[in-house]
């Protein structure tokens, strides 16, 4: 074989897998979703003594390319720049991790904010403060509550509950590196500039690509089953979604309603908790029948503390996975799936009555 046909050879060879990858790229592109952009500045960070970081206030930036801004009491906002809060609005205090804040939509679409546009349609003069932390558990959000959540002086404080609120259950110990960066950033986000530019352009490429995007996602899945190190983190939910929580992993979360349920009494307020769909779940037929979401409902039931099973709403409208942004494995909602959070919401403050007539939460009476 002569060297010119060989090099004609290999060009039509390349051609050929060149348009073999478009065609492929194409295809995918009908299916599947790209990940989510994460423009900068992204939402940051401080550095905090007990929960390890807080958010960062009186700031704008991003979360996953949607815009995000947070208020100078370090809560997002719904929309509007405010803090207000001393006009004697009767207040929700709405308290939980990345579904609360909202992840990746603008603070007009997260459920807390929806919530408040909802009741405000309804004419209840009401206020709902999204509390809501990225990568917080009960034990954050804990003492969230009771150094800046109380100071809003809550009517009713919604809970959403994801299943990995145990993680996290202590403060630091002494000495402990921090886990924001120079930046303010998560360290495990890894936002801060890649160095070189071979990472720049592997990350790059797999954003803009389904092809590549789709093999990453594939390869995870397959070092998974195959009981590959995926990391703490990934270890724990391929777990989680195989029998549940264990009563260790659900303590944290009961000694944190128990710990609630006490301060209701003392300030006067009411507790609402949302059970938040999980999309590795929701997806199947059978959603509700899950160990965790069976366990969710036994031990809210047994503290006598009203909920939402998210679970069973997706699985009695067959919402399925629909309503989850495009990040593969335990995603979180997008803006739709976030309003018919807040549509439940509504509907069910509204049925309990701590809300008063017509939505006023000026008529509602206590329990």
């Amino acid at each position: 074989m002569t060297r010119s046909k060989t090099l004609g050879n290999l060009i039509a060879l390349s051609i050929a897998l060149a348009v073999s990858l478009l065609a492929g790229e194409a295809m995918l592109r009908a299916v599947v979703e790209l990940p989510l952009q994460r423009p900068l500045p992204e939402v940051r960070y401080d550095d905090h003594p007990v929960r390890r970081f807080t958010l960062r206030p009186a700031q704008t930036g991003f979360s996953y390319g949607a815009p995000a801004s947070v208020d100078g009491r370090g809560f997002r906002t719904n929309g509007t720049r405010r803090d207000g809060g001393a006009d004697g609005t009767p207040t929700i205090f709405a308290l939980g991790d990345s579904f609360t804040f909202g992840m990746g939509v603008r603070d007009e679409q997260t459920w807390p904010a929806r919530l408040e546009a909802l009741l405000k349609q309804r004419r209840a003069s009401v206020r709902v403060i999204n509390g809501g932390t990225i990568s917080y558990g009960v034990f954050q959000e804990m003492d969230l509550l009771r150094t800046s959540g109380l100071a809003t002086h809550p009517r009713v404080i919604v809970h959403a509950l994801y299943w990995n609120d145990f993680m996290n259950p202590e403060p630091p110990p002494p000495a402990t590196p921090s886990v924001v960066t120079p930046g303010g950033y998560l360290a495990w986000d890894q936002l801060e500039a890649e160095r070189g530019w071979l990472p720049r352009s592997a990350s790059w490429a797999i954003s803009h690509s389904a092809l590549l995007f789709s093999l990453r996602q594939a390869g995870m899945r397959f070092a998974s089953a195959r009981g590959g190190a995926t990391g703490g983190y990934g270890d724990a939910y391929e777990d989680f979604l195989d029998r549940g929580l264990t009563d260790d992993e659900w303590t944290p979360i009961e000694r944190f309603y128990t710990e609630m349920q006490a301060l209701a009494r003392t300030h006067d307020f009411e507790i609402l908790v949302v059970v938040l769909p999980v999309n590795d779940i929701v997806m199947g037929s059978q959603a509700s029948s899950h160990p965790y979401p069976v366990a969710a409902r036994a031990r809210l039931e047994a503290l006598g503390i009203p909920y939402i099973d998210a679970f069973s709403l997706w699985e009695h409208a067959k919402y399925g996975g629909r309503h989850f942004l495009p990040q593969g494995h335990d995603a979180h909602l997008n803006a739709t799936g976030y309003d018919i959070l807040a549509q439940a919401l509504q509907e069910r403050l509204l049925g309990l009555g701590v809300l008063g007539r017509d939505g006023d939460p000026t008529s509602a009476g206590t329990k």
